[in-house]
């Protein structure tokens, strides 16, 4: 039987439990950077999908509101016309 002394009160790492050997997880900077750019691009993305959203309500709203006076400019029209008899 082989006998193995440790230094640093501390097992290696295969000996370890699996809670103990994780809590000094290591940070991945490029993982962070993509998180961050992703996170970025979701937030401009909302910004966009509003920004469109008031957009297609204005320019509906002024379609509305010229379609409403073609038809008022049309009844003036056609009640001041008189048929030539």
């Amino acid at each position: 039987m082989q006998t193995v002394s440790f230094t640093g009160g501390r097992l290696p790492p295969r000996l370890e439990s699996k809670e103990r050997r994780h809590d000094h997880k290591k940070t991945n900077p490029a993982a962070d950077a993509t998180k961050q750019i992703e996170e970025a691009l979701e937030a401009g993305k909302k910004s966009v999908e509003q920004a469109m959203k008031v957009l297609t309500e204005g320019y509906e709203q002024a379609l509305n509101m010229s379609n409403e006076e073609v038809e008022k400019a049309s009844e003036a029209f056609f009640k001041g016309y008189t048929c030539p008899r």
